[in-house]
């Protein structure tokens, strides 16, 4: 949260939704840094869990939809008993 408050104004929320659920409240942003590392911070939240997922790398691996982390944050499923 320091780094988001640290550049606040240089933060760009994604129009996009990383989770494919439209039920999911979910919100990101990302940031590039000094040294050109993208930063993409995300919320999902469900009634009963919230995950909140840091991704950091080049930006061109993070803005493609099929990068492994992009693809881990779709796969999540909420299974309540």
């Amino acid at each position: 949260m320091a780094r988001i408050a640290k550049y606040a104004e240089s933060w760009r929320a994604w129009e996009s939704k990383i989770y494919p659920d439209p039920a999911v409240d979910q919100a990101t942003a990302e940031f590039t840094d000094a040294k050109g590392v993208l930063w993409v911070h995300t919320y999902l939240v469900w009634p009963h869990l919230t995950i909140y997922a840091t991704i950091s790398g080049p930006k061109a691996q993070l803005t493609d939809q099929s990068n492994w982390a992009i693809q881990g944050l779709k796969s999540v499923r909420l299974v309540t008993h």
